[in-house]
């Protein structure tokens, strides 16, 4: 199996549900944009979970190409995968990232001359229902074929999978994902999932064509 080759992957936990003065200070230190796109969740949880993402990410690139990270500017492709704005560093080309959140947890995953997509899930009681819609026929065995207390666990393993693999190709969840078999990806695609507590994470990286 090949492994990502992440330059820095933050994971966070515990993130509160109740929003402080703390936080409204913090947002200073974003974007407009994502200050907006904050303050258009209902609950405070979202709202966090969404600002940490942010300033992880930020302060990540910053660490990793050695620049203020006041004059990093993002901006989004048509299939809404965030990207950083090339005037912002000479290597701003190399850079990619990717941001997940759930319940009280959050994760972000930098990269350079690659690819990037990450997920993370709370294990909770699958939707099951929804595996003829959005699983391939091999997943779905692979999600019967267990003991049922397992169940949950593989779904989310493979949810999560296909949530960072279509991340990274920067298609999303808008193609037939039906036709995605994560259990037999390409083999230029690293993908590795890892449990923790009551979540899986999933990282997926690319070789990159620039």
């Amino acid at each position: 199996m090949n492994y990502p080759n992440t330059e820095k992957l933050y994971l966070m936990k515990n993130t509160g549900d109740t929003w402080l003065p703390a936080h409204e200070k913090l947002m200073t230190y974003i974007s407009a944009e994502r200050k907006s796109k904050i303050n258009r969740y209902k609950f405070d949880k979202d709202k966090i979970l969404s600002l940490n993402g942010a300033l992880l990410v930020k302060l990540g690139i910053s660490e990793l190409l050695n620049c203020p990270a006041e004059i990093l500017e993002f901006d989004m492709t048509p299939g809404h995968k965030p990207f950083l704005k090339a005037h912002c560093h000479p290597d701003a080309g190399i850079i990619d990232f990717s941001l997940s959140h759930t319940e009280n947890a959050v994760l972000a995953g930098i990269v350079t001359n690659e690819k990037i997509g990450v997920d993370i899930e709370k294990v909770t009681a699958a939707p099951l229902q929804v595996m003829s819609t959005v699983f391939h026929p091999e997943e779905i065995n692979y999600i019967n074929d267990f003991d049922q207390n397992e169940i949950n666990k593989r779904f989310f393993t493979i949810w999560t999978k296909k949530e960072a693999y279509t991340k990274c190709t920067g298609t999303g969840l808008v193609c037939d994902i039906t036709k995605i078999n994560v259990l037999d990806l390409p083999d230029d695609v690293a993908v590795i999932t890892e449990s923790f507590d009551d979540y899986i994470y999933s990282v997926c990286t690319i070789k990159s064509e620039k």
